[in-house]
């Protein structure tokens, strides 16, 4: 294998570490490592995330969907690695743009997104966005539909989508002073007792998907219970993110449940959408239709057979139109939705459109992608990348947050991405994170703001065993870590299923105790 390559002339910023390199993708040739894209992996058709390209198909592929993208140089073959080298380390090659190359070291996010991280935590989330902010005055140009946009094609709109956008919430629906947070333990019951409900009735909304000959949704039962979830967020903004986190049902006592995958995920990203829409002060209609888009937007993918959905490697041009066919499916089950909200069912036919064009299904672009279709694109990549998936590692909070903030203004809205990085914090709650001490605890009530602290509950000891009774402990966060005794501060969160720990094994003893 070829010497690495040195590091020491300043002209070459582009190779941070000598085995990852971010080239344009037209650089790309056959026997190339890619492991890591300009953009989230199940935006395109590539479902297994990091492969040696050795087709023309799969070649051809990442050129048309991606501008740039990091390939490890060891992971190579060594002919078409030092062919790589020698055209980067060619004096007489033309100048890369500097937008085109976002250096990543061992295929992390760039320095510059985790400096953005590390700056939206300390900034903390302190509650409603202040009434005279420019970003609250942009979110109410959108809203009302006062930014024109300029580029788009007028003509493929559609009357749905003139329409949400004329009035898609009233001009104070962001002025909401939710109170503050109230007793954790207290509201645990009533947000378990939410989360399974949505459970059952999500359920029965697949069942129906399924059918050969669907039946109108179940709009009332639907509807009650997004109210029941937008109750509990508002009571405190953390329980349905612990409950939908350890699999509580909500029974007295309280026991787990195994939730299939398809209703198990459509409910997270409900409660990612919840606790972005508190944050951001949503009056409780507008969390409601938040939670219905969590619920429903992926409902189409009921009726796209599950061996596509989870098929080991590239999906062929036909394969990926049927995937996003998902999304047509969609809102063709919401036909016969009796008092359905306009901005609900537009929603859900935006959230995986993304503001550079590159999404799906109609390709649009910044300002005629509404409001709540931007809040779900961001709660559903998110809610996709902490979530273990048979073709790819599920990522901790912490680096599904950075990523996001990595991709914040090209596929995400930045400004709404950085009120999503505050409303959950660094460590959601049901977070794993290991200790400075080498413990590992479980999140309970995150920090809010700089100098707080949080409440967490330690399960495995230094050496990683289990204890026999979880140890309460009220520390501070890795961004906010003074001079403490170990034990007292994070180094990190962890992916879900890190250690072996499965946090419905614990459930009912964090409940009994939080």
């Amino acid at each position: 294998m070829s010497p690495p390559v040195s590091l020491s002339t300043p002209a070459r910023p582009w190779l941070i570490n000598p085995a990852r390199v971010c080239i344009p993708s037209e650089w790309l040739t056959p026997g190339l490592h890619v492991v890591e894209l300009d953009r989230p992996w199940h935006d395109t058709p590539f479902v297994v995330e990091g492969f040696l390209v050795d087709r023309q198909d799969e070649l051809l592929a990442l050129r048309l969907n991606c501008q740039q993208v990091h390939v490890d140089l060891e992971r190579s073959e060594p002919a078409s690695a030092d062919r790589l080298r020698d055209r980067l380390l060619d004096p007489n090659r033309t100048a890369l743009p500097a937008r085109a190359i976002k250096p990543r070291i061992d295929g992390r996010p760039s320095h510059a997104a985790r400096l953005q991280f590390r700056r939206l935590m300390q900034q903390g989330a302190g509650g409603p966005v202040p009434a005279g902010s420019r970003w609250l005055h942009r979110l109410r140009q959108l809203m009302l539909g006062t930014t024109a946009p300029t580029w788009a094609d007028r003509s493929d709109r559609g009357d749905l989508q003139v329409h949400a956008r004329r009035g898609l919430l009233q001009p104070d629906a962001l002025q909401v002073e939710h109170a503050g947070e109230g007793d954790f333990r207290a509201g645990l019951k009533e947000a378990a007792r939410a989360v399974q409900e949505a459970f059952l009735i999500r359920e029965a909304c697949v069942q129906n998907a399924q059918a050969e000959t669907p039946h109108p949704l179940p709009a009332e039962s639907l509807n009650r219970i997004a109210y029941r979830m937008a109750d509990a967020v508002i009571a405190h903004p953390d329980t349905l993110m612990w409950c939908v986190q350890t699999g509580l049902q909500g029974q007295n006592p309280p026991t787990r449940v195994a939730h299939p995958d398809g209703s198990s995920q459509a409910i997270r990203v409900a409660v990612a959408l919840l606790m972005l829409g508190r944050h951001m002060g949503l009056d409780r209609r507008s969390l409601a239709e938040l939670a219905l888009i969590g619920l429903l937007a992926d409902l189409g993918k009921h009726r796209i057979p599950g061996s596509l959905l989870e098929k080991p490697g590239m999906l062929t041009a036909e394969e990926f139109q049927r995937v996003k066919s998902h999304v047509a499916h969609s809102l063709d089950l919401l036909k016969g939705y009796e008092g359905l909200p306009v901005e609900v069912e537009l929603a859900i036919a935006q959230h995986h459109e993304r503001l550079d064009g590159s999404g799906y299904p109609k390709g649009l672009k910044g300002d005629v992608i509404s409001l709540f279709g931007r809040m779900a694109a961001i709660a559903d990549c998110y809610t996709a990348l902490v979530s273990p998936r048979a073709y790819a590692i599920a990522l901790s909070p912490h680096d599904a947050l950075t990523n996001l903030c990595e991709w914040s203004g090209v596929s995400f809205d930045a400004p709404l991405v950085e009120q999503f990085t505050q409303a959950l914090s660094a460590w959601p709650s049901g977070t794993l994170a290991e200790l400075d001490s080498g413990e590992v605890a479980v999140v309970m009530v995150p920090a809010r703001k700089v100098g707080d602290r949080m409440q967490v509950r330690v399960l495995l000891d230094a050496d990683k065993q289990p204890l026999t009774s979880p140890k309460s402990r009220f520390i501070l966060g890795q961004a906010q870590a003074l001079e403490l005794q170990p034990g007292q501060t994070l180094l990190g969160s962890l992916p879900v299923g890190a250690y072996g720990i499965r946090l419905s094994d614990w459930a009912n003893t964090l409940m009994n105790d939080a």
